[in-house]
């Protein structure tokens, strides 16, 4: 509902939120929900900045578990992993919340990540970092994570189009939504 500056004149709202992006919405969504008279005000529409140029991906919080250019930056930095593992158990928290709260908006997707020889990760740190989130959050909402071999992945239709079959090791399957 959009009131104009003039016709909000002499109101009282418990709470003012600046910016009906992702975080703004919700924000306001929580608190309206517990009972809290609420203003949120944007400079255009409800996700018409950063929120509305997202996929509208929930994500499970792999990407913080990717220590980049060596799984020895998090042995040598042990707070960064500690990091990483808070964010990432945000991340599945929140993923869970959104699907539990609100499953008409939700829908389930199976996301594939090819394995390559040579490639940036190796699949034993691709099980570890599945491990890692299943043990922070993911029962709730499950990952359904398995990892094919390069053999199961060309009877799948689809994954046999991956690039460079040669090197392909194995492709690590996961839900997301």
């Amino acid at each position: 509902m959009r009131l104009s500056l003039d016709e909000l004149s002499g109101s009282v709202f418990d709470v003012a939120i600046v910016g009906a992006g992702i975080n703004g919405a919700e924000t306001a969504r929580c608190l309206s929900a517990a009972g809290y008279s609420v203003l949120l005000v944007d400079k255009s529409d409800f996700a018409a900045g950063a929120s509305g140029r997202s996929s509208r991906l929930l994500h499970c919080g792999l990407r913080y578990l990717a220590p980049g250019k060596s799984v020895w930056e998090f042995v040598r930095q042990p707070q960064s992993f500690l990091t990483a593992c808070r964010m990432a158990r945000a991340a599945m928290q929140s993923r869970a919340q959104f699907v539990r709260d609100t499953p008409d908006r939700t829908r389930s997707m199976t996301f594939c990540f090819p394995v390559y020889r040579g490639g940036p990760y190796r699949g034993w740190q691709i099980d570890a970092a599945f491990r890692i989130l299943k043990s922070l959050g993911g029962r709730e909402v499950p990952l359904n994570y398995r990892r094919l071999s390069g053999a199961e992945v060309a009877q799948m239709p689809l994954l046999q189009h991956l690039r460079d079959k040669q090197a392909l090791q194995s492709v690590a399957m996961f839900d997301e939504y």
